[in-house]
């Protein structure tokens, strides 16, 4: 019972903090904002709640690997982490073939890799693939929030970074 009441207000705040808008008029659902062109694409299911609970409880450092860029990101404090699993939203988006990847993004639990994905940052693209055995095995949609951090982030280190 102590179990369950603990998932269901993880579930509520996960979701209602993945999805918070920044101010506070009305917002349309990220869904609304992807193009008509990807409805050719692949579609997957979300990241498990389960999947998400243990990244958000156990995860202890994050490692970033950028594609076009010439630095990458490290994370080993609980917040920042913590922080990271908000920019995952709950929808899922269909997958657009002609996206490139700008990195891939690994969860690590006591120095293993526990969940890993491509992450997916240009115009009508804004979403993470998760995979796992090298195939591809969800997809979520990139929060208001992860837009924001990963705007900001490639305005500080421009070159090549996917936009």
């Amino acid at each position: 019972m102590k179990y369950s009441i603990l998932f269901i207000s993880f579930s509520l705040f996960f979701f209602s903090s993945c999805n918070e808008p920044a101010n506070t008029g009305s917002k349309e659902p990220v869904a609304k904002e992807i193009p008509k062109a990807q409805a050719n694409g692949e579609n997957l299911p979300s990241i498990t709640m389960e999947k998400m609970k243990t990244i958000w409880d156990e995860c202890d450092y994050i490692d970033y690997i950028f594609y076009k860029t010439n630095f990458s990101m490290s994370m080993d404090k609980k917040g920042s982490i913590q922080g990271v699993v908000r920019h995952i939203a709950q929808e899922t988006p269909t997958l657009n073939p002609a996206c490139k990847s700008i990195g891939r993004i690994f969860f690590e639990i006591q120095g293993a890799t526990f969940a890993e994905a491509e992450i997916f940052f240009q115009d009508g693209c804004q979403y993470f693939v998760f995979y796992e055995n090298k195939k591809k095995v969800a997809a979520n949609f990139m929060s208001q929030e992860g837009i924001a951090h990963y705007t900001n982030l490639f305005k500080q280190f421009p070159q090549n970074a996917g936009q």
